[in-house]
């Protein structure tokens, strides 16, 4: 799956069945006639009326490819920018269109339009469209209420209100998941002071497989950049755009938790027996699922893979690691064993390793990270 971006809020996004193309405006790097030569189904999407979200030469590729699909926002519908039989589909917040390759859920925003889940290829996406907290400036120490005179847009506004809306947004989309493999989210240094506080507090509310910025062009790709500081504070892989017509590649992200199980200055370590990386040493653990917590899924794991009962105790660390074909996030947590024996269901060895035995054996990548972590922690 590859992402392209190709100007402002727009991008691309390339899959082995299908392209989607979201809030196209301009196209400087020339990016669109070698998408429209594919013989891939195109979606195109465009979350409100706004000239730099939606642009009517998007109308024009359908005589130049069949196989064109138009999802747009019904507030386009409304001013008039387009015509009802242009679309295959007008979609208001809370409404929903399928095909064979894609469904969409077009959820709110507290600006104009939509923005847009999709669920394609087994992967979430999530355009913000213009949803943001975009009067954070004003939401300084020194604010106690009421309104305030935006010379920006010339009116009064209440930014706690404001702010209210978008939470409020928010927590609308919360019901429908609580993860997405890849958010595209406005970071625009225009707002001020305070310009990542949207985007800092949908990271808040929702696990993300890569956060991609998107609505700086005013503001520089460096201000956008910005935002990474808080990803990687998440764990959340951040793309750090650098011109227009850059790719990315969307790997598979997975979220494990792992446990860091300690006996009399001992270290609990299983050896795998399958797959690419057996007879290759981890720290034992799994996949979060759905609805769970990090430590309920890491006591879950445990008592499935080792039928044993486990009390986490404090958290150790969080690693990063690229796969060759998926990104893991790895959450370790330090854990005592309750109850049970440490039975090897799924592994097909295991060993308690004193610190100075940890290097003996070979881990896993991501775990050889952990590794280093627990080193440096007891020697501080």
């Amino acid at each position: 799956m590859q992402l392209t971006y190709i100007f402002h809020s727009g991008f691309s996004l390339e899959t082995d069945r299908c392209i989607l193309v979201f809030d196209y405006w301009m196209d400087p790097a020339g990016v669109m006639p070698r998408l429209l030569q594919s013989p891939k189904s195109l979606y195109v999407f465009s979350s409100h009326f706004h000239e730099d979200h939606f642009n009517r030469d998007i109308f024009s590729w359908r005589t130049r490819k069949a196989n064109v699909r138009y999802i747009l926002s019904k507030d386009i519908l409304k001013h008039r920018r387009a015509q009802k039989e242009e679309a295959d589909a007008w979609l208001g917040k809370g409404a929903t269109w399928e095909d064979e390759l894609l469904r969409v859920t077009a959820t709110g925003s507290n600006d104009s339009g939509v923005s847009w889940v999709i669920e394609t290829d087994g992967k979430r996406i999530f355009h913000a469209g213009d949803l943001n907290n975009w009067y954070a400036r004003f939401l300084t120490d020194d604010y106690h209420g009421g309104l305030v005179y935006s010379p920006d847009f010339g009116i009064y506004i209440d930014p706690a209100k404001e702010e209210k809306r978008f939470l409020g947004e928010l927590k609308d989309i919360r019901k429908l998941t609580d993860r997405f493999d890849v958010v595209m989210f406005p970071v625009d240094g225009r707002i001020g002071n305070g310009y990542t506080r949207g985007a800092r507090q949908f990271l808040d509310v929702f696990r993300t497989g890569l956060f991609v910025p998107m609505h700086f062009v005013a503001s520089g790709f460096e201000s956008a950049w910005r935002m990474k500081e808080f990803t990687d504070a998440k764990s959340v892989p951040f793309w750090c755009i650098c011109r227009e017509g850059e790719c990315c590649e969307v790997k598979k992200h997975i979220e494990v938790v792992a446990a860091v199980m300690v006996r009399d200055g001992k270290y609990f370590a299983t050896q795998r027996g399958y797959g690419e990386f057996k007879d290759y040493w981890e720290f034992p653990g799994g996949k979060v699922e759905p609805g769970e917590s990090r430590k309920e899924a890491l006591v879950r794991e445990i008592r499935e893979e080792l039928d044993t009962d486990i009390r986490v105790d404090a958290f150790l660390t969080t690693v990063n690691c690229e796969y060759p074909l998926f990104h893991l996030t790895m959450h370790c947590y330090r854990c005592s064993v309750v109850s049970g024996s440490l039975v090897l269901k799924e592994h097909e060895s295991a060993a308690w390793l004193r610190l100075e035995e940890l290097d003996s054996v070979a881990w896993l990548p991501a775990d050889v990270e952990v590794v280093k972590e627990i080193i440096a922690q007891t020697s501080r």
